[in-house]
């Protein structure tokens, strides 16, 4: 059963949030925290109550979970060997951020201006975003930081006591002349350093212990799981609420001011089209009356594509299951349970780099990841034996996709097409990055503990051979965006103005990572809550907060 807390009012509220992922975690909190607002927080998936969520090792178990994952996947892929590529989504309160790598990452100051200034989006730029980054902060490092915030809601802190190959990895970077970048959020992002993580005290940090934990006993709160989003209920041009079938029996909400839909970049334009609100020739097909022509309902979808460089060793020095390293196993055990320190309490990936495939860009194209394990092929999962991993990632894809829907049905998945490497420039800054992170891990630093290169394997060694491996085994890394894109209102294919309201239809918002007019140099989940964090004040009428002066400024 989904948690039900009702309201005097029944099934009337002021707001309707539809999604309790990263997105509708921020707005649940903020839009209830005037008592005179009531608030419904809709959630498909379940309340997160399992270790496996909150330990952050578990996220080895829930990339395919049956339970806390939606498990989607692409249509065959044209361009990637014809395989369907597995798509995770968040299946509880929380949302993806319930079962991510738990990484925070903003992107690069340019992402930003480039909303502003090539998407025509007024208010997005770096200055005036990086307030709200700011203020969901908890920063357990930068703590007297003009570019950080503490006494947020959202903890931000390093791996305690990273593994030491780490060292190895930073010795390796360092002879070759790769900078050493101390914070990959301080706008820059160029360089190798360690991960900043949601991770507080050696739990998860999701956007529901953030933000929803504070706040699920207000009474003008009401959260309800298990409750599946059919359709927007518009009425003459106005949103006025939702289908929803709660614990498969069909139940309407109803909003009196405004409905806020929060369910990502998969879900958020298939809720749409299901209420009328797209591309009318799409619509026709499924017998869908047209309730608001918008044909960028969908479109644009773009995703972090990455393969991996896998190394199998006989040290025990990184993480890995094996009978000779139970002692180590028992005592990283150990390490959790009393300093909430070690493996138990790492997301393995502990690691990264950005880096330029092209010596002319103006900001990094490709994020290698490091993770002192064996991953398992095209996942985040460990598998048995002891070595290391480098994920190589495309940051800003030229290659462009679409979500469509099956029928009507809000039980049927969407169709899925990234089209990923569809266009070659992909592909050829793919290779270069491979080149690079084999470059990092065959320098001297990694000879103590050299092993065999399972992946791709020393057999692919020209730049069309490592292409075809990645055409073979790429994987996204869960960042899809832009399928309901923010725009200035001439933009035709822009689904949402810059205050977030669906175009032509009073009401009615999307909040979530389907907005981002372009897609953004790194992971996706703090750039998400900064979007809702700016939309609570826009929705409320609050001032935006003040742009941030930066020391160039001056």
């Amino acid at each position: 059963m989904g948690i039900q807390i009702m309201t005097s009012d029944g099934s009337n509220f002021d707001f309707i949030v539809v999604g309790g992922g990263s997105a509708g975690c921020v707005l649940a909190n903020r839009l209830s925290a005037d008592p005179s607002n009531s608030v419904c927080l809709l959630e498909a998936g379940a309340n997160d109550w399992t270790p496996l969520i909150h330990i952050p090792l578990g996220v080895m178990f829930l990339i395919d979970h049956k339970k806390w994952n939606w498990n989607y996947k692409t249509k065959d892929q044209e361009n990637a060997s014809k395989r369907q590529i597995n798509i995770p989504r968040g299946r509880a309160l929380g949302g993806s951020s319930s079962i991510n790598g738990m990484v925070y990452a903003r992107g690069n100051w340019r992402d930003y201006e480039d909303w502003a200034n090539k998407a025509g989006c007024k208010g997005w730029s770096y200055r005036e975003v990086l307030p709200y980054f700011k203020r969901s902060e908890n920063n357990e490092k930068f703590t007297d930081d003009p570019l950080h915030g503490t006494g947020g809601p959202l903890n931000v802190s390093n791996i305690k006591r990273p593994n030491k190959m780490l060292q190895l990895l930073f010795e390796s970077t360092d002879a070759l002349q790769i900078p050493r970048r101390i914070d990959f959020n301080d706008g820059e992002q160029e360089g190798f350093g360690e991960r900043q993580t949601t991770i507080k005290n050696g739990r998860r940090w999701s956007a529901a212990k953030a933000y929803l934990d504070p706040a699920r006993k207000r009474p003008n709160l009401t959260i309800l799981t298990s409750a599946i989003a059919d359709k927007v209920i518009i009425k003459n041009g106005r949103a006025t609420g939702i289908q929803v079938l709660h614990n498969g029996q069909p139940k309407t909400i109803n909003a009196k001011r405004e409905i806020c839909i929060s369910t990502g970049a998969i879900v958020s334009p298939a809720l749409l089209m299901r209420s009328g609100i797209g591309d009318p020739k799409e619509l026709a097909q499924h017998g869908i009356d047209v309730k608001q022509a918008l044909p960028g309902v969908g479109k644009n979808l773009q995703d972090h594509i990455a393969a991996s460089i896998v190394t199998q060793t006989d040290s025990i020095m990184g993480y890995g299951i094996s009978f000779k390293a139970i002692p180590k196993l028992a005592l990283q055990g150990l390490d959790y349970i009393f300093n909430r320190a070690g493996m138990v309490a790492s997301n393995i990936n502990e690691a990264t780099g950005y880096i330029k495939s092209k010596p002319n860009l103006d900001r990094p194209d490709i994020q290698i990841g490091f993770a002192p394990a064996v991953r398992a092929r095209g996942g985040r999962k460990l598998v048995r034996g002891h070595g290391y991993s480098s994920n190589v990632s495309l940051m800003h894809p030229k290659s462009k996709g679409t979500i469509t829907i099956r029928n009507a049905d809000p039980m049927s998945s969407p169709i899925i097409d990234p089209n990923f490497l569809s266009e070659n420039d992909d592909l050829e800054a793919m290779v270069k990055g491979i080149h690079v992170a084999r470059q990092i891990l065959g320098s001297p630093a990694f000879d103590k503990i050299r092993g065999v290169e399972l992946r791709p394997g020393i057999a692919a060694q020209s730049d069309e051979e490592l292409a075809q491996y990645i055409r073979d085994n790429c994987a996204t890394v869960y960042h899809p965006v832009r399928t309901c894109a923010m725009g200035p209102l001439n933009d035709k294919m822009s689904v949402v103005d810059p205050e977030l309201k669906v175009k032509g239809v009073e009401g009615l918002r999307v909040i979530d990572a389907s907005v981002m007019p372009l897609q953004i140099g790194g992971n996706t989940n703090a750039p998400t809550i900064m979007i809702a964090e700016k939309a609570s004040d826009i929705i409320l009428g609050k001032k935006p907060l003040p742009a941030q002066v930066l020391p160039g400024d001056r």
